[in-house]
């Protein structure tokens, strides 16, 4: 049983047509965004970082972030820049903080 680790949550999804698949040539790509976080018995702590990962929807080719086209990594950086870290991905840490303060307190 894994009571702690990390896990990746989608958080955008956009369409480029703008490279070829170097696998099969085809135009249709598609480039994820995931948001990581550290997680607590399956309950989010704090995020990690945003990471992309782009997929040729037609041969299924993946490619993560590091080995990505010069203009699919200028799609990526746009995405993390539009889309915020989602809030619930902070909640273990503001529960762990407020148990905290509440022993500080009670004592």
């Amino acid at each position: 049983m894994i009571l702690f680790g990390r896990k990746a949550h989608h958080l955008k999804l956009q369409e480029d047509s703008s490279q070829n698949c170097s696998k099969c040539g085809s135009q249709r790509t598609a480039i994820s965004l995931f948001q990581k976080y550290f997680h607590v018995f399956w309950m989010p702590v704090f995020p990690i970082k945003k990471e992309a990962a782009s997929q040729c929807l037609n041969c299924k080719q993946v490619l993560v972030e590091k080995k990505f086209p010069a203009a699919h990594l200028q799609i990526a950086q746009a995405l993390k820049r539009g889309v915020k870290t989602p809030f619930w991905t902070f909640i273990g840490g503001f529960l762990l903080v407020l148990g905290l303060l509440l022993k500080m307190i009670l004592r």
